[in-house]
């Protein structure tokens, strides 16, 4: 019998291209579901962009009258504040992104930032 493999160390085998290639499957927040399915009742469109990893947003949001994009970083309220920080990779996606990324821990959250796309 193998080793046990932890969900977050998963390795994908990809023969592509006559390679052995190895990737890690992404992991997604405790609260996600919640939060996207939080999302789509206020009206808001939602794509999972969580599997992209490499720092990139959990989701590209369509809300408000104006049809604005966004991109949100979705992190557990429920864990520890240490345990809710910015990737190294997330931090230089917020930094160099000229659109703003939210934050969103909890549904109150979402709510705001759904508030703020519809009131403009």
């Amino acid at each position: 019998m193998g080793k046990p493999v932890s969900a977050f160390r998963l390795r994908v085998r990809s023969f592509a291209l006559g390679g052995e290639m190895t990737r890690y499957a992404k992991r997604v927040d405790d609260n996600q579901k919640v939060i996207v399915a939080a999302f789509r009742k206020l009206g808001a469109w939602v794509f999972d962009l969580s599997s992209v990893g490499r720092g990139m947003a959990d989701l590209l949001i369509v809300v408000g009258p104006a049809h604005a994009i966004a991109m949100v970083e979705i992190k557990d309220g429920a864990k520890a504040k240490s345990r809710r920080a910015l990737t190294p990779a997330q931090q230089k996606l917020h930094d160099d992104c000229p659109a703003h990324v939210w934050v969103v821990e909890g549904l109150e959250d979402v709510a705001t930032v759904v508030r703020y796309y519809r009131l403009g």
